[in-house]
């Protein structure tokens, strides 16, 4: 090789070495900074306040993996602070409305195999996510 070959790549090495120290040290070394919310003036309604809890979700029945001998099953479970509740199958989407108390129940209609199922719950800001697999085994 020669000399301004070997002394190009010795140079190139080191800034790639000094800038990746320095990337690595430099955050380290500066002082972290705590920054506040600012105070808010705004009161509001135990409405909004429910909405901007996090959601709970269970699924109670059926279980992840469980295995169904018939062609429908019911969905079951607890939803607390939210006000919407979407049940999505590979055939069908229904969209409900939890009780009060937050319970809810839904008819699904499986297919032949394996069927994902997913529940999400929804409130004003967030919403939460719960997938689960049946099989339908049908027997004849």
């Amino acid at each position: 090789m020669n000399r301004d070959t070997v002394v190009a790549s010795i140079i190139g090495f080191s800034l790639g070495l000094v800038a990746a120290i320095l990337i690595w040290v430099v955050p380290h070394l500066l002082p972290k900074t705590k920054t506040s919310p600012a105070p808010s003036s705004v009161v509001e309604s135990s409405e909004e306040k429910d909405t901007n809890q996090a959601i709970i979700l269970e699924v109670n029945s059926p279980k992840n993996g469980d295995i169904s001998k018939t062609k429908s099953i019911e969905i079951k479970g607890k939803s607390q602070n939210s006000k919407l509740l979407t049940i999505s199958s590979q055939d069908d989407t229904q969209v409900i409305t939890p009780a009060n108390d937050g319970n809810f129940s839904a008819q699904v209609t499986l297919s032949d195999g394996g069927n994902e199922i997913t529940v999400t719950s929804y409130n004003k800001n967030k919403e939460e996510h719960k997938e689960l697999f049946v099989y339908l085994f049908e027997q004849n």
